[in-house]
């Protein structure tokens, strides 16, 4: 029941809780199965049209990121827009009214793991200052990533775009977002994979460390090697990349 009210509301766990209970009227006391820190992303097995075509029309909108506040967001996280990311995988969203909120959006297309079709979109909202405020996902976003390079025989995913951009910058490529713990867990076996590497997340409440003993299970006959980048400080490759950098 919870995963469900936070797959509609497209809120965190707590969230789900008091929903629940005012549904029910008794105290909402379940555990998620993976930590809210991570917003969850689900599968699509049936089709979602009014989604997938706001996403669509979001990612249409959008244009270049180079010299906008996604730019300058992705500084602070001392990050750089890679070549062949601009237009192609990032964009910036002009202030609109989303979710809530009427701000500008880094934009992300996730293209489907296997076919490479776009699927779905990633909207990270940005204040004026270029802080991040929220991030919601549109589309069939489940059976996608946000693709940082060419699926290869070495192929290393995350959870996030800050995350997957450091892990690039370190040199770990091609690198994908897959947005959520829930993401890896799920994660297919790619073929032609030999060697997969995740990025591992701390301060999650073991979310990321119980997505990548499911993904290890499914990988288990796939052949490949698979082993877990773990960040030397803070909570993901993001805090280590910022670290380095500043060192």
């Amino acid at each position: 029941m919870f995963d469900l009210i936070e797959h509609v509301k497209g809120c965190d766990f707590n969230e789900a809780k008091k929903i629940a209970h005012e549904i029910t009227g008794t105290p909402a006391t379940a555990t998620s199965k993976y930590s809210s820190r991570s917003r969850l992303i689900y599968p699509d097995d049936k089709p979602d049209p009014g989604t997938t075509k706001y996403a669509g029309m979001i990612w249409t909108q959008s244009v270049d990121p180079r010299g906008t506040r996604v730019e300058e967001y992705l500084r602070t996280r001392d990050l750089n827009i890679p070549d062949g990311v601009a237009i192609d995988v990032l964009r910036y969203h002009r202030p609109f009214n989303c979710a809530g909120y009427k701000t500008a959006a880094m934009v992300a297309l996730f293209r489907d793991i296997k076919t490479n079709e776009p699927c779905g979109i990633s909207a990270t909202f940005l204040d004026k200052n270029a802080e991040k405020i929220d991030r919601r996902f549109f589309g069939h976003v489940g059976r996608g990533a946000i693709k940082f390079g060419t699926s290869a025989e070495s192929l290393n995913i995350g959870e996030g775009i800050e995350t997957a951009l450091s892990g690039a910058a370190m040199g770990y490529t091609p690198a994908w977002a897959v947005g959520s713990a829930s993401g890896i867990a799920r994660f297919p076996v790619v073929a032609g994979v030999t060697t997969l590497r995740i990025f591992g997340e701390k301060g999650d409440g073991g979310a990321n460390a119980k997505a990548v003993k499911k993904l290890t299970a499914c990988w288990s006959h796939s052949g490949a090697d698979i082993y877990v980048v773990e960040p030397k400080t803070g909570n993901d490759l993001n805090d280590a990349w910022r670290g380095e950098v500043a060192s």
